[in-house]
Protein backbone atom coordinates (compact mmCIF):
# COMPACT_ATOMS: atom_id res chain seq x y z
CA UNK A 1 0.00 0.00 0.00
CA UNK A 2 1.28 3.22 -1.06
CA UNK A 3 1.56 6.19 0.96
CA UNK A 4 1.18 9.84 -0.22
CA UNK A 5 3.88 12.15 0.45
CA UNK A 6 2.86 14.53 3.87
CA UNK A 7 4.16 17.95 4.74
CA UNK A 8 4.12 16.39 8.24
CA UNK A 9 7.03 14.38 9.89
CA UNK A 10 8.37 10.94 8.41
CA UNK A 11 9.57 7.88 10.58
CA UNK A 12 12.31 6.69 8.45
CA UNK A 13 12.94 8.08 5.25
CA UNK A 14 14.19 5.38 2.56
CA UNK A 15 17.00 5.92 0.58
CA UNK A 16 17.55 3.18 -2.17
CA UNK A 17 18.20 2.93 -5.91
CA UNK A 18 15.70 2.97 -8.18
CA UNK A 19 17.60 -0.15 -9.44
CA UNK A 20 16.14 -1.99 -6.19
CA UNK A 21 13.08 -0.53 -6.25
CA UNK A 22 10.99 -3.19 -6.17
CA UNK A 23 12.76 -4.69 -2.68
CA UNK A 24 12.83 -0.76 -1.07
CA UNK A 25 8.79 -1.18 -1.45
CA UNK A 26 8.99 -4.36 0.25
CA UNK A 27 10.76 -3.00 3.15
CA UNK A 28 8.86 0.40 3.09
CA UNK A 29 5.64 -1.47 3.36
CA UNK A 30 6.98 -3.82 6.22
CA UNK A 31 7.82 -0.68 8.29
CA UNK A 32 4.03 1.05 7.49
CA UNK A 33 2.70 -2.26 8.72
CA UNK A 34 5.00 -1.85 12.18
CA UNK A 35 3.35 1.65 12.64
CA UNK A 36 5.95 3.76 11.42
CA UNK A 37 5.50 6.32 8.62
CA UNK A 38 7.93 6.17 5.62
CA UNK A 39 9.13 8.52 3.24
CA UNK A 40 9.86 6.45 0.14
CA UNK A 41 10.40 8.82 -2.97
CA UNK A 42 8.59 6.65 -5.52
CA UNK A 43 5.39 7.20 -3.80
CA UNK A 44 6.02 11.19 -4.24
CA UNK A 45 4.50 11.78 -7.37
CA UNK A 46 5.45 15.83 -7.55
CA UNK A 47 9.16 14.53 -7.12
CA UNK A 48 9.37 13.12 -10.70
CA UNK A 49 8.41 16.81 -12.06
CA UNK A 50 11.47 18.24 -10.33
CA UNK A 51 15.59 18.30 -11.03
CA UNK A 52 18.41 19.68 -10.10
CA UNK A 53 18.44 22.36 -7.20
CA UNK A 54 14.34 21.90 -6.96
CA UNK A 55 14.91 18.21 -6.70
CA UNK A 56 17.41 18.95 -3.98
CA UNK A 57 15.66 21.36 -2.06
CA UNK A 58 12.63 19.33 -1.75
CA UNK A 59 13.90 16.25 -0.87
CA UNK A 60 15.94 18.55 2.02
CA UNK A 61 13.23 19.56 3.17
CA UNK A 62 11.88 16.30 3.75
CA UNK A 63 14.80 14.97 5.34
CA UNK A 64 14.64 17.94 7.79
CA UNK A 65 11.33 16.26 9.19
CA UNK A 66 12.55 12.81 9.37
CA UNK A 67 13.73 11.08 12.31
CA UNK A 68 16.13 8.28 10.85
CA UNK A 69 17.33 7.97 7.42
CA UNK A 70 17.27 3.95 6.65
CA UNK A 71 20.32 3.97 3.64
CA UNK A 72 19.16 0.53 1.71
CA UNK A 73 21.49 -0.38 -0.30
CA UNK A 74 22.94 -3.10 -2.48
CA UNK A 75 26.31 -3.33 -4.88
CA UNK A 76 24.32 -1.26 -7.39
CA UNK A 77 23.91 1.69 -4.97
CA UNK A 78 27.47 2.85 -6.53
CA UNK A 79 25.36 3.73 -9.48
CA UNK A 80 23.33 6.20 -7.51
CA UNK A 81 23.59 9.64 -7.99
CA UNK A 82 21.37 10.72 -5.03
CA UNK A 83 22.10 8.01 -2.51
CA UNK A 84 25.79 10.05 -1.38
CA UNK A 85 24.01 12.90 -1.32
CA UNK A 86 21.18 11.93 0.65
CA UNK A 87 23.46 10.24 3.26
CA UNK A 88 25.79 13.26 3.20
CA UNK A 89 22.65 15.78 3.84
CA UNK A 90 20.93 13.17 6.58
CA UNK A 91 24.48 13.49 8.38
CA UNK A 92 24.16 16.62 8.88
CA UNK A 93 20.56 17.25 9.22
CA UNK A 94 18.99 14.41 10.65
CA UNK A 95 21.75 13.36 12.63
CA UNK A 96 20.41 9.55 12.87
CA UNK A 97 21.58 7.17 9.94
CA UNK A 98 21.08 2.84 9.86
CA UNK A 99 22.48 1.26 6.98
CA UNK A 100 20.26 -1.51 5.46
CA UNK A 101 22.44 -4.62 3.42
CA UNK A 102 20.02 -6.16 0.67
CA UNK A 103 21.83 -8.87 0.82
CA UNK A 104 26.00 -10.30 1.38
CA UNK A 105 26.89 -8.40 -2.07
CA UNK A 106 25.69 -5.35 -0.64
CA UNK A 107 28.18 -5.79 2.74
CA UNK A 108 30.98 -6.32 0.21
CA UNK A 109 30.29 -3.25 -1.82
CA UNK A 110 30.00 -1.28 1.06
CA UNK A 111 33.56 -2.35 2.61
CA UNK A 112 35.13 -0.35 -0.46
CA UNK A 113 33.03 2.57 0.31
CA UNK A 114 35.05 4.37 2.70
CA UNK A 115 32.34 6.76 4.36
CA UNK A 116 29.69 3.93 4.28
CA UNK A 117 32.01 3.11 7.72
CA UNK A 118 31.17 5.66 9.56
CA UNK A 119 27.76 4.44 10.01
CA UNK A 120 26.14 1.28 12.00
CA UNK A 121 24.33 -0.96 10.15
CA UNK A 122 20.96 -2.67 11.26
CA UNK A 123 21.02 -5.58 13.38
CA UNK A 124 21.18 -8.63 11.58
CA UNK A 125 19.06 -10.84 13.91
CA UNK A 126 16.43 -8.68 14.08
CA UNK A 127 16.27 -6.01 11.38
CA UNK A 128 12.60 -4.34 12.14
CA UNK A 129 13.24 -4.22 15.66
CA UNK A 130 16.17 -2.35 15.28
CA UNK A 131 14.84 0.00 12.96
CA UNK A 132 11.17 0.12 15.45
CA UNK A 133 13.61 0.87 18.57
CA UNK A 134 15.75 3.97 16.90
CA UNK A 135 12.59 5.55 15.58
CA UNK A 136 10.96 5.26 19.42
CA UNK A 137 13.85 6.67 20.80
CA UNK A 138 13.88 9.55 18.36
CA UNK A 139 10.71 10.34 18.97
CA UNK A 140 10.95 10.57 22.87
CA UNK A 141 13.70 12.74 22.20
CA UNK A 142 11.38 14.94 20.21
CA UNK A 143 9.04 15.13 22.69
CA UNK A 144 10.86 16.14 25.97
CA UNK A 145 11.28 19.48 25.21
CA UNK A 146 7.74 19.56 24.84
CA UNK A 147 6.57 17.91 27.58
CA UNK A 148 9.62 20.60 29.90
CA UNK A 149 7.57 23.80 27.98
CA UNK A 150 4.06 22.18 29.10
CA UNK A 151 5.26 21.77 32.80
CA UNK A 152 6.48 25.26 32.80
CA UNK A 153 3.03 26.38 31.27
CA UNK A 154 0.72 24.80 33.66
CA UNK A 155 3.35 25.98 36.21
CA UNK A 156 2.33 29.61 35.39
CA UNK A 157 -1.24 28.52 35.36
CA UNK A 158 -1.53 27.23 38.64
CA UNK A 159 0.58 30.20 40.23
CA UNK A 160 -1.80 32.53 38.77
CA UNK A 161 -4.90 30.24 39.77
CA UNK A 162 -3.12 30.04 43.65
CA UNK A 163 -3.64 33.94 43.65
CA UNK A 164 -7.24 33.90 43.29
CA UNK A 165 -7.62 30.61 45.36
CA UNK A 166 -7.09 33.64 48.62
CA UNK A 167 -10.78 34.72 47.94
CA UNK A 168 -13.63 32.08 48.49
CA UNK A 169 -15.66 32.69 45.77
CA UNK A 170 -12.98 31.70 43.73
CA UNK A 171 -12.03 29.13 45.64
CA UNK A 172 -15.62 27.30 45.38
CA UNK A 173 -15.26 27.64 41.62
CA UNK A 174 -11.70 26.55 41.28
CA UNK A 175 -13.45 23.95 43.58
CA UNK A 176 -15.49 22.21 41.06
CA UNK A 177 -13.81 23.01 37.46
CA UNK A 178 -10.13 23.15 38.68
CA UNK A 179 -9.24 19.31 38.05
CA UNK A 180 -10.45 20.08 34.26
CA UNK A 181 -9.08 22.99 34.08
CA UNK A 182 -5.80 22.29 34.48
CA UNK A 183 -6.43 19.00 32.24
CA UNK A 184 -7.00 21.57 29.52
CA UNK A 185 -4.32 23.51 30.13
CA UNK A 186 -1.84 20.83 30.04
CA UNK A 187 -3.12 19.94 26.56
CA UNK A 188 -2.87 22.54 25.25
CA UNK A 189 0.86 23.83 26.38
CA UNK A 190 1.67 20.27 25.33
CA UNK A 191 0.62 20.20 21.60
CA UNK A 192 0.71 23.77 21.02
CA UNK A 193 4.39 23.83 21.10
CA UNK A 194 4.73 22.74 17.39
CA UNK A 195 5.61 19.44 15.37
CA UNK A 196 8.31 18.06 18.10
CA UNK A 197 5.46 16.60 20.43
CA UNK A 198 3.21 15.44 17.79
CA UNK A 199 3.42 11.74 18.90
CA UNK A 200 3.09 8.91 17.42
CA UNK A 201 1.16 10.25 14.05
CA UNK A 202 3.09 13.65 13.24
Amino acid sequence: MKQAYSPEWHDVFLSHTRADREQAEQLAEQLRTAGLSVYLDVDDEALSRLHGRELAERLKNILSRSRLLLFVFSARSTESRWMPWELGLAHGVVGRVLLWPLNAAAGRAAARQEYLKLYEQVNATHPLEDVLARVYSARDAAVAPAHEHAAAALGEITGQQGLALAQPAHAWEFGWRGPWQLYMAWWQALWGTGSRAKVPHE
